[in-house]
């Protein structure tokens, strides 16, 4: 078994152990062999579970979205076509989710990617009509964004508008992993969220406080929704240890 997939099986362990005292966890993943997880597209994926990765976009994710040595990759290659994955987790609509992930980007210095994990309702996937995902439709929003380079959040209005911002420049293309901290207040009153980021080796620094949705929910919160925009020189990004956890007990938790 490799070191990864055994530091899994401890880490899933623990988190069992321990999960009544630091919350229920809704969904984690390492994209690892032990989970189920091969190499090549991330659609379908991880083998065995109820809920797997599922393509989002009118361009197929087979060439932009996929599994490389127990992490996912989002690649782009200047094509100038957005693709979109998501996959779902069990509804939250109370108290404070907390969601953390790694990511690291793949590519000259001197050039950008423009990717995002959303934290979104489903049900908002379809309200202009159609089921392909679309930026409106999201709910929390954190990028690797290509204008100047730096990893913003989208600071909503709930209606699916607002604008990206960040407390400070943070810049991702020195290819260091970012270790990404997203605190999201659920209440239907509220819908706000928080987001840090830490270099490997630094600090961690506070980039949003209290950002609004982009757009409300309806009932909850309930996928992961991740989109690369291919409209930059060949580039990647590596996406690993994705964990959402929270105040709310889920029955069926393992499934996810």
């Amino acid at each position: 078994m490799k070191m990864k997939s055994v530091f899994v099986v401890l880490f899933a362990m623990c988190l069992i152990s321990v999960m009544n005292v630091q919350g229920q966890i809704y969904f984690s993943t390492s994209f690892s062999e032990a989970e189920g997880y091969t190499n090549g597209p991330v659609m379908g994926q991880p083998a065995g579970s109820d809920a797997v990765w599922q393509d989002g976009a009118s361009v197929p994710s087979e060439l932009y979205a996929y599994i490389e040595n127990e992490a996912l990759v989002m690649y782009q290659n200047g094509d100038d076509q957005d693709t979109w994955v998501f996959i779902e987790f069990p509804n939250q609509n109370s108290g404070v989710m907390t969601v953390t992930w790694d990511w690291q980007y793949v590519g000259p210095e001197d050039s950008n990617i423009d990717v995002g994990v959303c934290i979104s309702d489903k049900f908002n996937f379809e309200f202009d009509g159609n089921p392909l995902l679309g930026w409106p439709e999201q709910s929390a929003m954190t990028r690797m964004q290509q204008d100047s380079a730096v990893i913003d959040a989208r600071n909503g209005d709930w209606s699916g508008g607002g604008t990206y911002d960040a407390f400070e420049a943070f810049s991702y293309t020195d290819g260091v992993k970012i270790y990404m901290r997203c605190e999201i207040a659920l209440d239907p009153a509220d819908q706000t969220y928080s987001v840090y980021a830490q270099k490997e080796g630094g600090d961690e620094v506070q980039l949003a406080e209290n950002f609004g949705f982009r757009r409300e929910y309806i009932d909850g919160l309930n996928t992961v929704s991740i989109w690369v925009d291919g409209s930059a020189a060949e580039t990647r990004t590596i996406i690993d240890n994705i964990v959402i956890s929270g105040p709310t007990p889920v029955t069926d938790w393992a499934l996810y």
